[in-house]
């Protein structure tokens, strides 16, 4: 997902460059749940629960509909 949002110029922050250690990219999944890999150690260790996932850490497999935090 972050490579994704990179590509696409959406800013998601990823403090620590996208190794799942810090959660900064948490990203809200508005739908296409399903379409993401199954969480991974990183998000399963910080309880992030639904609708919440890692951008860093989740892949796409199909078509998702994202809400990303504002960086100022």
């Amino acid at each position: 997902m972050l490579t994704c949002a990179t590509e696409m110029d959406v800013r998601l922050s990823h403090v620590c460059g996208g190794d799942g250690a810090c959660g900064t990219c948490r990203i809200e999944v508005v739908e296409g749940w399903a379409n993401l890999t199954p969480p991974t150690p990183d998000e399963t260790y910080k309880e992030l629960e639904p609708p919440y996932r890692l951008g860093c850490q989740a892949k796409l497999l199909g078509d998702v509909v994202v809400k990303v935090a504002r960086i100022e």
